[in-house]
């Protein structure tokens, strides 16, 4: 048998000090549960009527010592939301050890870097929301409907119910569950909204924050902070403090009766707004639309609603329009249906036709789409790669038509970025005579969609940029990118991933999503020229890719084989090995004869099948024959074949 222990008082209903004996019988358990392993604590909520299981904390050591030895500290707490289907994911989840690649290790290191922004949250600067003594950890079971309905469709249905019958959305407290509170007043800030709910007794104040979710945060007077999703934390704390001085908590006499709830749409980001919002507004029925309230900051707005206002009417309560429940992201996982998302696609595509620019281009002529930015983000190389792709292009065309695409406006205004107009007259600037250039920079979506219709293909970086050509336009094409920013995961159902490839090279250390990044723009090249040789049925040849610079990637990976270089070289070998392109072979032989302590590197790079290949001395000859190895390298080559 495992052991269990109640803890009454804490408001868990289980306590698991050795998990691997009670993940047999899990299924059988309903309610909370806490499950510890190495000094770390999983806080799992079961649902009694759903297969799901969710761990929606990974909390800090004292919370852990808490938990089990019920100590009164002062701490608050942080937890983050990971959906698992299965047992064996949870077992998977407790076996692994501390590592980057792991969700554990991202979860706790999330959780670690979380206590260096508590102190922006003390007692003196929220004198109402401040951060006491905990007595008693307590279970969250307010709310567990919406977060545990992952049927999209029931999700949403639910929310817009009380907005088209004029009603407030009530909820239990999230901590005593038997006291009602109601909303009385609402503040966004940012990409935040706040939603103050109280009780009857004029006491259990609290929060709803919304970010990207339907539910994202929860403030508490003695409890502080409560967040389901690691990377809003400092959204919402920076936010808070901007709407607690604006005299928000002031707000307290409105009463319930004299409210009602609206949805509103609004979002500095376009993928926030698109797929977070105005995905769900186009859902809605026509009588819940009416009750929807669009801001300034929308990129999309419907031509009968002409509600746009920065100001909010203190007789309604504003909910975001963000996906219902948690993490319903097409970026996160597949639970937002593919179909719908398709239809959505479709009819911006569709309702943004104009027959007046839409031309499509013929067998000899080329349109194309290219994304640049002037920001954070930005391929190095974007200049001199669009300008070498596009000139190339050009030389098997009679007319080439570029859409240079960057900064987008909201709906119906201009915004000129100066930064993404100097890379626009740039490149400009470089083009041959029978290439002509379309700017996009600074025109709101509307715009955009309507000059994709008829593009051949396009080249954009794997963020927002990529929204109109590869997720509306639906085009062919290329991406590019640093690793941690690949907004678009998944492609489509009518496109294929052979004729849509992503392109991706390490960005500055220390970065994360905002580094710039270097990709070679002779490999988006040749891909692009693959899919215009089928397209328009004409044979557009490669171009090899330059060996020096490829020496240059082997000098530096061959001079520290660290496991991160020999990834690189391996990748290298792969590359060229496709490509028969031997002659890599050769030069990466020279370098490690050089150096000879890189063992595990010449074996990466160079190995016995590499002899037996057919075309081998072919490539011999054509290495020699660039002049690249002097007489004694040539001498040293031959002797080692």
């Amino acid at each position: 048998m495992f052991f269990i222990e109640k803890i009454k008082d804490a408001g868990l209903d289980y306590w698991i000090d050795q998990p691997n004996e009670v993940l047999s019988q899990i299924n059988e358990i309903k309610g909370w549960i806490a499950i510890k392993h190495n000094q770390r604590a999983f806080l799992i909520m079961k649902s009694n009527d759903s297969d799901y299981i969710l761990p929606l904390n990974i909390v800090r050591n004292d919370v852990v010592a808490f938990l089990k030895n019920k100590e009164i500290e002062t701490h608050q707490l942080c937890g983050f939301e990971y959906k698992i289907n299965s047992v064996d994911e949870i077992q998977l989840c407790i076996e692994n050890e501390i590592g980057e690649k792991t969700v554990l290790a991202r979860l706790y290191k999330s959780a670690k870097s979380f206590s260096k922004t508590q102190k922006s949250f003390e007692k003196d600067t929220y004198p109402f929301f401040s951060v006491k003594n905990l007595s008693v950890f307590t279970q969250t079971k307010s709310l567990s409907e919406l977060l545990l309905t992952h049927d999209y469709d029931k999700s949403l249905e639910k929310i817009k119910s009380l907005v088209e019958s004029n009603e407030i959305l009530k909820l239990q407290h999230p901590i005593y569950c038997d006291i009602e509170t109601y909303a009385v007043v609402s503040e966004r800030y940012s990409v935040c909204n706040f939603i103050l709910y109280k009780s009857t007794c004029g006491k259990y104040d609290w929060i709803l924050v919304q970010v990207e979710n339907f539910v994202d945060a929860m403030l508490f007077p003695d409890l502080a902070f409560f967040v389901f999703s690691e990377t809003v934390i400092d959204q919402v704390l920076n936010s808070f403090q901007k709407v607690y001085c604006n005299d928000f908590l002031s707000k307290f006499n409105y009463k319930s009766n004299s409210l009602t709830s609206r949805f509103f749409l609004g979002h500095p980001r376009p993928f926030h707004f698109i797929y977070d919002q105005y995905f769900n507004f186009w859902k809605c029925s026509d009588k819940t639309k009416k009750n929807c309230k669009f801001y300034a900051d929308s990129f999309f707005l419907p031509s009968d609603n002409k509600s746009s206002s920065k100001d909010y009417e203190e007789s309604h309560i504003y909910y975001a329009l963000n996906n219902v429940g948690l993490n319903f992201k097409i970026r996160h996982n597949g639970i937002m249906p593919e179909k719908h998302l398709a239809d959505f696609e479709n009819y911006l595509f569709d309702s943004a036709r104009d027959s007046t620019i839409s031309m499509k281009s013929t067998e000899k002529t080329l349109k194309i789409w290219i994304g640049i930015t002037g920001q954070k983000r930005a391929w190095k190389e974007q200049i001199e790669g669009y300008v070498k792709i596009l000139n190339n292009l050009s030389q098997y065309f009679e007319t080439v038509e570029v859409l240079i695409d960057g900064w987008t406006a909201v709906n119906k205004a201009l915004a000129n970025d100066t930064d993404d107009l100097l890379v626009v007259h740039t490149i400009s600037s470089r083009l041959k005579n029978n290439i002509s250039t379309i700017n996009l920079v600074g025109f709101d979506y509307e715009e955009k969609i309507q000059h994709a219709h008829g593009c051949d293909v396009f080249i954009a970086n794997a963020g927002s940029g990529a929204i109109v050509p590869l997720r509306i336009a639906k085009l062919d094409g290329a991406l590019h990118s640093n690793p941690a920013l690949v907004t678009f995961p998944y492609r489509p159902s009518d496109t294929t991933y052979s004729k849509v490839k992503t392109f991706l090279n390490n960005g500055e250390d220390g970065l994360g999503m905002n580094a710039d990044y270097s990709v070679d723009w002779k490999e988006i090249y040749n891909h692009i020229a693959a899919v215009l040789s089928e397209k328009k049925n004409k044979s557009i040849p490669m171009i090899d890719l330059d060996l020096n610079d490829m020496l240059e990637n082997v000098v530096s990976c061959t001079s520290n084989p660290n496991e991160k270089n020999i990834e690189t070289l391996e990748k290298i070998r792969q590359l060229y090995d496709a490509s028969l392109y031997f002659d890599c072979y050769l030069a990466c032989l020279y370098f490690l004869k050089n150096n000879p302590g890189n063992k595990e590197a010449s074996c990466y790079l160079f190995n016995s099948r590499v002899r037996t290949e057919p075309a081998y001395s072919s490539y011999i000859t054509k290495c020699l024959q660039t002049g690249f190895f002097s007489k004694s390298i040539k001498g040293l080559l031959f002797n080692e074949l």
